[in-house]
């Protein structure tokens, strides 16, 4: 991966990320994946935040389950330690 040139891919890759049904499993691998998208592109970090916030938006009139919020905030809060 360090090889290549996602540039034009970062938005679209922030937005699979997110928008991924992520299992408890996966979280730290989405983690690490987000990590060094962020270390080598200075503007991922940002159509993160972006898609985030457009996702959960859109989620806040829907019935989530706890294990969905569970599942963000974990990864979230996993995301902050890595950053």
């Amino acid at each position: 991966m360090l090889t290549l040139n996602l540039t034009k891919y970062i938005s679209e890759a922030a937005s699979a990320i997110v928008e991924a049904k992520l299992k408890m499993t996966d979280v730290m691998a989405a983690v690490e994946l987000c990590n060094s998208l962020h270390h080598m592109y200075a503007e991922f970090s940002s159509h993160l935040l972006e898609n985030w916030h457009k996702f959960l938006s859109v989620k806040k009139d829907d019935r989530v389950s706890a294990l969905v919020i569970f599942v963000i905030l974990y990864f979230c809060c996993a995301l902050s330690e890595n950053f």
